[in-house]
């Protein structure tokens, strides 16, 4: 085994500054190869519940306002981390300008601008040479900007060619990260009998490597040592608090903690002047139950890229209660696709339209039980078999989602004949 660190915590290990690369590298293949899933966090129907929810934050922000004789709303900016292919931002804007009046408008410009972000300047340039965000730039809706969420100390706007910072804020701030968490820097503990111990990691490969070319990903191979500390531990007591509920509530279990996230959390905080909103979906577990006799690595490699596999919005949950801030999760019990939202920034007495919007459309029917529903009906066994009933019903359900669309072309071509008119017609 050839090591090319020596045992570090397992944030500040080199494995993401090779995951970086690889991601950087590849661009826009990442998603058109297939390799990175996306459909599951970028599809029509999450993207509905998402601006239903910035929908009630926008209105919890106005009442605010009002409440503070400021008779005009603030524009809410929106920072999507990790725009990837750029379909989730596209339907997210879409769907905003269905549910927002044309007539609420802030002091000056639109209500809310949507700043799409990557680590890749690749996916920034195709999202620019597509066209698709023509208009909406030209309205200034949309605007974008390359920044690592590891440190983004800076929002640098690349359209408007202003900047967003602590020294110069912006009004209420929407985060959307999904499908991030699983790679920005995460920490890896373990309790057992009463004791907290953190775990060493050292990157290695069978033979040495050069990390920086392709393919690198897949040859990696973490150790682990797990040495015992003691409280407290991060330069930050939210954190540390979070540390110290876990060696009282857990028996036995390995856990990560997203730090990576909470600090990226709270640097988009710093540049807000109002309450912050973030909207957060990956893989992950919800609840201290979950967690208990949890053992592993944690980390998913399939073919150039890796992620780690036991987020933990638990943890998140429990930041945000600590900071006296909302925090509510996804409810589907069989599903390991959680999605989280949090609010700093403002009690929960203030947010009763945020509130709403999320036990409406978040945890009454999330996106994983609709996109698993979705799969069944469009996999290549059953799609000869829909009738043009079926096929409407999954196409409502998707929120009419293309992905969706496409997978059906076959079963609506085949009972073509069978559409009566006013079938047709609500298709149309």
């Amino acid at each position: 085994m050839h090591l090319y660190e020596q045992p570090v915590r397992l944030s500040h290990s080199i494995i993401y500054d090779v995951l970086k690369d690889a991601y950087q590298r590849a661009g826009m293949d990442a998603w058109d190869s297939g390799e990175v899933p996306s459909h599951w966090s970028s599809n029509a129907f999450i993207a509905r519940r998402y601006a239903a929810v910035i929908e009630g934050f926008a209105r919890d922000v106005s009442a605010l306002d009002q409440a503070d004789n400021n008779p005009h709303p603030a524009q809410i900016t929106i920072l999507e981390v990790g725009s990837g292919s750029g379909r989730l931002a596209f339907l997210v804007i879409k769907h905003l300008l269905e549910l927002l009046p044309e007539t609420t408008r802030a002091v000056e410009g639109p209500l809310f601008r949507y700043v799409m972000t990557d680590l890749a300047r690749a996916n920034i340039d195709a999202w620019d040479k597509s066209g698709v965000f023509d208009d909406f730039v030209v309205q200034g809706i949309v605007d974008f900007a390359e920044i690592d969420a590891h440190d983004p100390a800076t929002v640098q706007l690349i359209k408007s060619g202003g900047s967003i910072n602590a020294a110069s804020p912006t009004g209420p701030i929407v985060v959307i990260a999904n499908y991030v968490l699983d790679t920005l820097h995460q920490d890896h503990f373990r309790v057992a009998d009463g004791t907290l111990s953190e775990c060493l990691v050292a990157v290695g490969t069978k033979r040495k490597r050069n990390l920086k070319k392709a393919g690198a990903v897949k040859h990696l191979e973490l150790t682990r040592d797990y040495r015992p500390i003691g409280l407290p531990y991060y330069d930050n007591a939210a954190i540390d608090g979070v540390l110290k509920a876990y060696v009282d509530e857990l028996e036995s279990a390995d856990f990560l903690l997203p730090v990576g996230m909470i600090r990226c959390l709270e640097a988009f905080t710093d540049m807000s002047q109002g309450p912050l909103l973030a909207l957060i979906g990956d893989m992950g577990y919800r609840d201290v139950a979950e967690l208990e006799g949890l053992r592993g690595d944690f980390m998913t490699v399939i073919d150039n890229y890796a992620w780690l596999n036991g987020n933990n919005f638990n943890a998140l949950q429990k930041y945000f209660h600590a900071a006296g801030g909302l925090a509510m999760l996804s409810d589907e019990p069989e599903s390991r696709f959680v999605t989280g939202v949090f609010v700093h920034g403002a009690v929960p007495n203030d947010l009763s339209e945020t509130i709403q919007a999320i036990d409406q459309k978040i945890r009454n029917l999330g996106p994983r039980e609709v996109c698993g529903l979705l799969a069944g009906l469009t996999n290549e066994d059953a799609v000869p078999s829909l009738g043009p009933e079926t096929i409407l019903y999954a196409l409502k359900l998707s929120d009419w989602d293309p992905v969706t669309l496409m997978a059906l072309v076959p079963a609506i071509t085949k009972n073509r004949k069978a559409w009566r008119h006013g079938l047709l017609r609500d298709a149309l």
